[in-house]
């Protein structure tokens, strides 16, 4: 039987980009392989070009989903780095630049994620641009593997379920 989480709260999941409907889950009575499942039928934000502003390298189920490459990679990387406490200001330039990138890439959404201090200001950017900014849903599993010497090397894997559109 697949797990379900401890406690209930409820969030807005878009199911459906173009048609705009809203579904209300429950957490508390919904397993993650039933999320997964819904998310696949309803189509999530199927259909849409969305640049991967994140300092990962999409995953292959991203990749079938849509989610694109910046060319400049190495740049948005730059940019989504921070060495030093940002200042709003420097906040506000970094999500600006990271929209243009967007904008010039001519994506319809943008994956995001990272640093919550800059979040917030790219979500605002990206959206005053047309572009829609989503989160990636994720589910980790642990994998163990017994070594020779008796001991368990965990794995953690990172699966990719859908889509949060913010």
């Amino acid at each position: 039987m697949a797990k379900a989480y401890p406690k209930p709260f409820t969030i807005m999941l878009y199911t459906n980009s173009n048609i705009k409907t809203k579904k209300f889950i429950n957490f508390s009575t919904i397993s993650i392989l039933e999320m997964k499942k819904m998310v696949q039928e309803e189509g999530g934000v199927e259909g849409l070009r969305i640049l991967n502003l994140t300092q990962h390298n999409a995953t292959p189920e991203q990749l079938a989903a849509g989610v694109f490459e910046p060319k400049q990679k190495e740049f948005v990387k730059k940019l989504l780095t921070f060495d030093e406490i940002p200042t709003r200001d420097e906040l506000m330039k970094r999500a600006i630049t990271l929209s243009a990138v967007a904008w010039e890439s001519k994506a319809d959404g943008a994956l995001i994620g990272g640093a919550p201090y800059l979040t917030g200001f790219l979500e605002r950017e990206l959206k005053r641009t047309g572009i829609k900014p989503v989160y990636a849903f994720t589910k980790r599993e642990v994998l163990e593997f017994p070594q020779p010497d008796g001991s368990v090397k965990k794995v953690a894997v990172f699966r990719h379920l859908g889509f949060v559109e913010v």
